[in-house]
C-alpha cells in the first residue's frame, strides 16, 4: 500500500508540474514561448482527429502488451505456485529495470527523428535512426555484461532473495534476461523511432503480431506439456515477444516500401 501511495503521489506531482510548465510557456529554439491557454480554445474536430487516432492506436498497443504480460504472470502463479511467482517477479523486475535504462534511447530517438521529419530532412531521420539502432545494441551488450558480472559475483539473486529454492528457480530465468538485453534495447529504441515518425498504426499492428506470436509459443508449450506451461516456458514466451517486436520493426524500416523512412516517389 505504501509503494502504491508513493507512486500515485509522484505521478500527480509530475502531472501538476507539467501543466504548470505548459501554462507558463515552453521555449522553442529561441522563438516566443509556446503557451497553452486552458479553456480558451474552441473544439476543432479536424485537428483533434489525428490526435485521437494516434492515442487510440497507442492505447490499443498498450492493452495488447499488458494483456500478454498479465497472462504470463498469472500462468507463473498457476503453474508453479509461490516459488515460481517469486522467481518470475525477480526476473521481471530486472527485465523492467533494464527496459527503463534502454528507454532513454527511445526518448532521444523520438525527439531527434521527429525533429528531422518536421524539417523535411528524411536523410537526417534515417541517419539518426541508424545511429540510435547501433547505440541500442551497444547499450544492450553493456547491460548483458553488467548483469552477467552481478550474477557471477553472486550479488544477484543473493541481494533479492534468501530462499534457496527460489534462487535455484530464478537462475535459468536470469540467463534469459541477460541474453535478451541487446534485443530488448533494440526494441525500445525502435519504439522511439516509430513514435518519432508518428507511425502509430504500425506500432499497434507490430505489437499485435508480436503478441500473437508469443501467444502461439505459449499455447504450443502448454499443449506439449499437457497442461499449464512451466516457468521457463513462460520466459521463452517473453523472449519471443521481444523477438517479434524487433522483427516487425526491422522489416518495416528496411524492407517495407511504404515505410516513412523511404523516399516518396
Amino acid at each position: 500500500a505504501g509503494a502504491a501511495m508513493a507512486t500515485t503521489i509522484a505521478e500527480w506531482i509530475a502531472a501538476l508540474v507539467f501543466l504548470y510548465l505548459l501554462r507558463r510557456g515552453v521555449a522553442v529554439e529561441g522563438n516566443r514561448p509556446l503557451r497553452v491557454r486552458f479553456g480558451t480554445s474552441a473544439w476543432d474536430m479536424s485537428s483533434a482527429g489525428p490526435l485521437l487516432w494516434a492515442s487510440g492506436a497507442t492505447f490499443g498497443r498498450t492493452v495488447v502488451l499488458q494483456g500478454i504480460l498479465t497472462a504470463t504472470t498469472s500462468l507463473a502463479a498457476f503453474g508453479g505456485g509461490a516459488v515460481a511467482s517469486a522467481a518470475h517477479e525477480i526476473a521481471r523486475q530486472l527485465w523492467s529495470f533494464c527496459a527503463f535504462v534502454a528507454d532513454s534511447l527511445a526518448a532521444a530517438a523520438q525527439a531527434l527523428v521527429a525533429k528531422a521529419i518536421g524539417q523535411g530532412n528524411l536523410t537526417e531521420a534515417r541517419r539518426v535512426a541508424s545511429v540510435i539502432a547501433v547505440y541500442s545494441l551497444v547499450l544492450g551488450c553493456g547491460l548483458s555484461v553488467s548483469l552477467a558480472a552481478l550474477v557471477w559475483l553472486n550479488i544477484i539473486p543473493a541481494c533479492l532473495v534468501k530462499d534457496a529454492v527460489t534462487a535455484s528457480v530464478v537462475e535459468p530465468l536470469l540467463a534469459i534476461v541477460i541474453l535478451a538485453q541487446p534485443l530488448n534495447s533494440f526494441v525500445f529504441a525502435a519504439d522511439g523511432i516509430i513514435q518519432g515518425l508518428q507511425d502509430y498504426n504500425f506500432q499497434f499492428v507490430g505489437m499485435l503480431f508480436a503478441c500473437v506470436l508469443a501467444g502461439a509459443v505459449l499455447l504450443a508449450t502448454s499443449r506439449l506439456r499437457g497442461g499449464v506451461p512451466q516457468i521457463l516456458d513462460i520466459w521463452l514466451t517473453m523472449l519471443t515477444l521481444s523477438a517479434g517486436r524487433g522483427l516487425a520493426a526491422l522489416c518495416r524500416y528496411t524492407l517495407d516500401p511504404r515505410s516513412p523512412l523511404r523516399k516518396k516517389k
